[in-house]
């Protein structure tokens, strides 16, 4: 098993943007094609007490293959595209990304 783990820096404003578009469709697009979903966060600041404009998520995955494949599948689907152009007409909602495979430790509740 292999967790992903992907953190998404927005433009300022824009969360509750990518935030909507992941609701819809981009979830619904996900269950169909077997992506598991662990579980979505927003982070603040621990340091400066304020939102940090951020969408923290994490999936679930057999193998590389299988992520190579369904997100192949989810970047060519309609829907996303016709999404991520919808939302993004006032210009584009995430500044950066960053995405890291974890392997569960020997002693991790997740494996």
């Amino acid at each position: 098993m292999i967790y992903e783990l992907r953190v998404y820096k927005c433009n300022q404003g824009r969360l509750d943007d990518l935030l909507a578009r992941f609701e819809s469709p981009v979830l619904q697009i996900w269950n169909e094609l077997g992506i598991q979903t662990i579980g979505f966060w927003t982070s603040e600041s621990l340091v400066e007490d304020k939102p940090m404009d951020e969408l923290v998520y994490l999936l679930r995955w057999a193998s590389h293959d299988e992520r190579k494949q369904k997100m192949a599948e989810f970047l060519k689907d309609p829907r996303w595209l016709q999404a991520r152009d919808d939302s993004e007409k006032n210009g584009k909602l995430v500044d950066s990304f960053t995405s890291k495979d974890l392997q569960p430790a020997s002693f991790s509740g997740l494996k």
